[in-house]
């Protein structure tokens, strides 16, 4: 069990709760060598706990550490026989999120024993971090635009791609598309600024909506609007909101609706 965690994981140790020791046997991960003499035979594992949590582990996450991994925790007979948390990590003065799991031994009931893994943990946490930020951001977008617009579509100009989300002026089968998520986003671009838009606004929506546009408007700012005639000659906005927050724009939600406002850029 040791030898395949040691080869799977940056740094492992033997921790026996009971009598309150701690033995390394393996680091794997360079990122770890600073934290390598942290947990040593002469130490008690909860005197190293101690040490690496205040010398190592952020302050806000202190807490976890020491109350997640204490003995009387790791002993409690209704606890769960592994146990893991995510604390930041101080690595070459930076913090880094690291997973930090307790994983008891076949009779670690009856002796306490457990095999104790540190492994590095921070792209994929700031990953998810980021991604849930651009998904409460994208929602948020989403809420406020669904009460003043009609038409509210997802891009990713990225990938040049377009997702409906809500349409009750039916812009894709008025272009004569049954469905805009099966186009590129500046293909729909063209399409409605031919089909949809007067003739003499035509080019002007285009330009504004094409993606190096986009790019340019929203590199400074999370938001434009433009004011343009339909092919009905009702006058119409359409709002570009920014999504992410990369250096290069890369996501943006778009609404549409007829409105009363005075032809022009905003």
């Amino acid at each position: 069990m040791m030898n395949i965690l040691a080869s799977e994981y940056g740094a492992v140790y033997y921790v026996d709760a009971i009598k309150n020791i701690i033995v390394p046997y393996a680091l794997n991960r360079h990122e770890f060598a600073e934290i390598g003499d942290t947990f040593t035979d002469e130490m008690a594992y909860t005197d190293a706990l101690r040490l690496f949590g205040e010398k190592y582990v952020l302050e806000e996450d202190r807490e976890l550490l020491f109350g997640e991994f204490a003995p009387e925790k790791l002993l409690d007979n209704n606890a769960a026989k592994t146990r893991s948390a995510y604390v930041r990590v101080i690595v070459n003065k930076m913090a880094r999120y690291t997973e930090i799991k307790f994983i008891g031994t076949a009779d670690n009931r009856n002796n306490g024993s457990f095999v104790l893994t540190l492994e590095d943990k921070n792209d994929i946490i700031r990953k998810q971090q980021e991604k849930a930020a651009l998904e409460k951001r994208y929602n948020e977008v989403l809420r406020t635009l669904s009460a003043e617009y009609t038409e509210i579509y997802y891009a990713d100009i990225e990938r040049d791609l377009l997702v409906p989300y809500c349409s009750e002026g039916n812009i894709s089968a008025r272009t004569g598309e049954a469905n805009f998520s099966n186009l590129a986003f500046s293909k729909a671009v063209r399409l409605f600024s031919e089909k949809l838009v007067a003739q003499e606004d035509s080019k002007m929506l285009r330009e504004a909506l094409s993606i190096s546009n986009i790019r340019g408007s929203l590199g400074e700012h999370h938001y434009f609007q433009t004011l343009y005639k339909n092919e009905q000659g009702k006058c119409c906005k359409v709002k570009c909101v920014r999504c992410d927050e990369g250096k290069t724009v890369s996501t943006v939600v778009l609404g549409f609706a007829v409105t009363e406002e005075n032809q022009q850029a905003l």
